[in-house]
């Protein structure tokens, strides 16, 4: 779907980077990202083989209250404050519901702007801005992916150590993905999480344990901030983690006098997060 107002306003450093954890269809065929994201097309596309209008259900990627449920468009509202909208769809939920991710919300239909001939897909959106009556006044971002499409499971692109699937870095042995601590460059040891992606932890030959911003993993050494550790309260393994100013890990102490952070660093009365810092 491109929308008919491009250049659209797109922010990304501004905003923290979004992992979906549900996906759009239930199939037991590969889900395909087809476009990506842009300011000319604020958002991807993903499809199946076999998908068709008005047989295809597609599934809620992330909770949230129903904004907007028209021909063709679907807005839920997260907790986060952003607005997850599908496109191509006929909503099977109306404004206001509370919906789960996982649940179904809309099927497939051959509705709204496509470019070319229309294929069975949905095009989703994510929206900072979303509250003016025009689209073309929406806020957009690129800056998420969805577990499972962006980042096949299971992908070894180097059979023993460090390597990247889809622009994110993988750890294996013997062809298998694997969590924990393995030496990375510079004498570091980078942090894989239970998947073997790379959590953006980085321990150094100190002992002292730094943070990666998700942005500043895959840049050339060339980039100013290609070595850029994180400062302050940052979101990874679904957890929140505290920073100090020179960029190291702060254990077993309390933060503002109130946010208790443990041996591992992780804030133990913080609640969860899910949008990777």
């Amino acid at each position: 779907m491109a929308l008919p107002c491009p250049p659209n306003y797109i922010i990304d450093n501004q905003v923290p980077f979004k992992e979906y954890q549900f996906l759009p269809f239930k199939t037991s065929q590969v889900i395909q990202k087809v476009k990506e994201c842009s300011s000319i097309h604020p958002g991807r596309d993903f499809l199946f083989n076999g998908a068709s209008f008005n047989n295809t259900t597609v599934y809620a990627i992330e909770s949230g209250v129903v904004q907007w449920a028209l021909p063709g468009y679907l807005g839920i509202l997260g907790n986060d404050k952003f607005v997850t909208e599908y496109v191509h769809v006929q909503p099977l939920v109306s404004a206001g519901k509370q919906v789960n991710a996982g649940e179904a919300i809309a099927n497939l239909a051959q509705l709204g702007q496509f470019d070319g001939t229309p294929i069975p897909h949905v095009h989703i959106n994510r929206i900072f801005n979303w509250q003016g009556a025009s689209a073309c006044a929406h806020t957009f971002t690129c800056n998420w992916r969805i577990r499972g499409i962006d980042i096949p499971t299971g992908i070894c692109s180097n059979s023993n150590g460090w390597g990247l699937v889809n622009g994110v870095w993988v750890f294996c042995q013997n062809g298998v993905r694997k969590g924990g601590w393995f030496p990375g460059s510079g004498g570091n040891l980078l942090f894989a999480d239970k998947d073997g992606i790379w959590a953006g932890f980085i321990k150094n030959n100190t002992g002292n344990i730094q943070y990666r911003y998700l942005r500043d993993r895959n840049l050339p050494a060339s980039d100013p901030n290609a070595n850029r550790v994180a400062k302050g309260w940052v979101c990874s393994l679904g957890q929140f983690w505290f920073f100090d100013n020179n960029g190291n890990m702060v254990r077993n102490t309390t933060i503002n006098g109130r946010w208790q952070l443990g041996s591992n660093g992780a804030c133990t009365n913080c609640g969860s997060c899910n949008s990777q810092s």
